[in-house]
């Protein structure tokens, strides 16, 4: 008997059977639906996306506006601020301004009294000795301008010919002024720049001038003062009168 030798019985392929028609047209139509679902979103996103945006720049245009409200207000504030203090600082200025004028005017009176009272210091400090102040001649050539005149003498018989006096011959208006009784100097009534006359004679010496009364000033008396330079020798004033008489012809 021969040898029977078994066949080897293969496990069947088991394949993957092919989806139907059916089957197939229903994962088409789920596909083109989930499209058009993600389509339609799509479309809303970017229809919602410029209405943001729009919402977004009103915000800020509302926040700006109110920003610039707010600077509107401030700059007017500073503004009002800055006209008053130009309005303040001008009353300053001007109220210094009249200060200045009254302090001013203070020093310029302080400096007249001075002057007036080194004037009588020398005055009544000057001693009559050997200097002779003569008669004086006024003459009136208007209203207002007059003519002095009168001579220096020299009384020391020791002195030495050759020995001169030198110093200065001061001259003062007194009168009653706008303001009461005033004291006018040489410069203020002649040339302003001539404080006294220069002195210098062996034996005599004529003075001479002219001066400007100013306007409602009336004067009373003229007065002289001798001042040596060498203040070893004395002094010399008086006064006089004011007693004019008209100008000659001559003049």
């Amino acid at each position: 008997m021969s040898n029977i030798k078994p066949r080897r019985i293969k496990r069947p392929r088991i394949g993957r059977q092919s989806r139907s028609l059916p089957e197939q047209l229903t994962w088409g139509l789920a596909l083109v639906l989930v499209l058009l679902v993600w389509t339609y979103l799509s479309y809303l996103l970017l229809c919602d996306a410029p209405r943001q945006a729009r919402q977004l720049s009103s915000d800020q245009l509302a926040e700006l506006e109110h920003s610039e409200r707010f600077l509107s207000l401030t700059r007017d504030e500073l503004v009002r601020s800055v006209r008053e203090l130009r309005l303040a600082n001008d009353s300053h200025r001007q109220a210094a301004e009249q200060a200045q004028t009254a302090l001013d005017q203070l020093y310029e009176e302080h400096a007249k009294l001075n002057r007036q009272v080194h004037f009588f210091r020398q005055l009544f400090g000057a001693a009559d000795g050997l200097i002779e102040i003569g008669d004086l001649t006024l003459e009136r050539h208007d209203d207002r301008q007059f003519s002095y005149n009168f001579r220096l003498t020299n009384t020391d018989d020791q002195r030495s010919s050759e020995d001169r006096l030198e110093g200065e011959v001061r001259i003062q208006v007194s009168g009653q002024g706008e303001n009461g009784m005033q004291y006018l100097d040489l410069a203020e009534i002649s040339d302003p720049e001539r404080n006294a006359h220069a002195m210098r004679f062996r034996n005599f010496q004529e003075v001479r001038g002219r001066l400007r009364l100013p306007s409602r000033f009336v004067p009373a008396e003229f007065l002289v003062i001798v001042i040596p330079s060498d203040h070893r020798t004395p002094g010399a004033h008086r006064i006089f009168d004011w007693v004019w008489s008209p100008a000659g012809d001559d003049d």
